[in-house]
């Protein structure tokens, strides 16, 4: 039990960290303009974290950048609920104030 309970914590950690490199990989590419590209980088991380905070901001500002306002405000209210004190739901807040 302890090794399966171990082991499981261990592939957790795997996939919080895999979660991180692709938002790091979505920021770099909505940086260069890339947003379809930035987008599947977002997807990715919430594919292996659904309440990843960082990739909701990223997502949600991609899609506003697109112009797609009314996905882009899901995607901000999703990323405070998830963590409204850490930096990335405070940033969806404001993103959310300037919509």
């Amino acid at each position: 039990m302890l090794g399966h309970v171990v082991g499981k914590a261990i592939l957790d950690v795997e996939f919080v960290s895999n979660a991180d490199h692709h938002v790091a990989e979505g920021r770099k590419l909505l940086g260069d303009g890339e947003l379809e590209k930035a987008i599947a980088e977002f997807d990715k991380a919430l594919s292996m974290d659904r309440r990843h905070a960082g990739a909701l901001l990223g997502k949600g500002i991609a899609l506003k950048l697109k112009g797609d306002k009314v996905a882009a405000r899901e995607y901000f209210e999703k990323a405070e609920d998830a963590d409204p004190r850490s930096d990335a739901g405070r940033e969806a807040r404001r993103h959310l104030d300037n919509l």
